[in-house]
């Protein structure tokens, strides 16, 4: 095998390790800075890629760009890009996603949203989503049983009850019909986008503070659940400072918003791979 082809393989090993860590995902700064413990919080554009029944807001329409920067390896990057409208009819959202190796491998996802609240409080949401994954770098070398890309399809569905004008609780199932991606035919096992189901809450004491938890596991072993937490403490209604933890590790971040704006800045350390920083910027009207 080449060094170029060893290389590749070894990037393409690398992605799929992130996806199994579940540590690439760019669901929002905000989210990540909480340590991922962002299900029961979310709202508006915030919400699309994590639980659509959070997309309902007070605001017409809200819109968010993300960027991460992700951790040491020459080339990988991510993106996302969410949008929400709210309507007398109910709340829609619009999501992209992306995770890429330069000229080499990526992963592309978009999701459209639909949301309306049932009860007094109470909303439920779905979301049809295309998963996209490409690996260009590797067609040049004329595997005949290689695609240089697979598109499947899947969806998510999530509710949101607002307890009390302090506590949130919610529930996502996301990639319901738990779909397979390969792109070389002959692979006995493909990979798979696993069925996750997460159950979220949070608190806030005080007007200034919150604090948030989530449950998470997949296809179905909750022996293998996953624990985040998040807090987040605000200063003079202008001023967010953020920490979580997501399977042990720490994460930070801190935001700074107006009433129609907000930035917001997170960083997340892996031994391992190491540093991944994120930049966000949302507009609502």
């Amino acid at each position: 095998m080449s060094i170029k082809k060893t290389y590749l393989v070894a990037i393409l090993v690398l992605v799929v390790n992130l996806w199994a860590m579940d540590i690439y995902t760019n669901s929002g700064t905000r989210a990540m800075s909480l340590g991922e413990a962002f299900n029961s919080i979310g709202t508006g554009a915030e919400a699309v890629l994590i639980n659509p029944a959070g997309i309902l807001s007070d605001r017409k329409i809200e819109v968010s760009a993300n960027y991460a920067m992700m951790y040491s390896v020459e080339g990988l990057s991510s993106y996302s890009s969410t949008a929400a409208f709210n309507s007398k009819i109910g709340a829609f959202g619009l999501g992209w996603n992306r995770l890429a190796v330069a000229n080499t491998y990526s992963e592309n996802l978009v999701q459209l949203d639909y949301a309306r609240q049932l009860f007094n409080n109470f909303s439920a949401g779905v979301s049809v989503k295309s998963f996209i994954v490409s690996a260009d770098g590797y067609e040049k070398y004329g595997d005949p049983a290689f695609s240089p890309s697979k598109m499947v399809l899947t969806g998510d569905f999530g509710i949101l009850w607002k307890a009390s004008g302090r506590m949130n609780v919610s529930g996502t199932v996301e990639n319901v019909n738990s779909p397979k991606v390969s792109l070389i035919s002959t692979t006995e096992d493909a990979d798979e986008l696993d069925r996750t189901i997460t159950i979220g809450t949070s608190y806030r004491i005080q007007k200034f503070l919150l604090f948030s938890l989530d449950a998470k596991s997949s296809d179905g072993d909750f022996s293998d659940t996953k624990i985040n937490f998040g807090s987040e403490i605000t200063f003079f209604d202008a001023i967010a400072l953020r920490s979580g933890f997501s399977q042990g590790r720490l994460c930070l971040g801190m935001g700074i918003f107006a009433k129609k704006w907000a930035f917001d800045f997170g960083f997340f350390s892996q031994r391992t791979l190491g540093n991944r920083y994120q930049f966000s910027l949302k507009f609502g009207l």
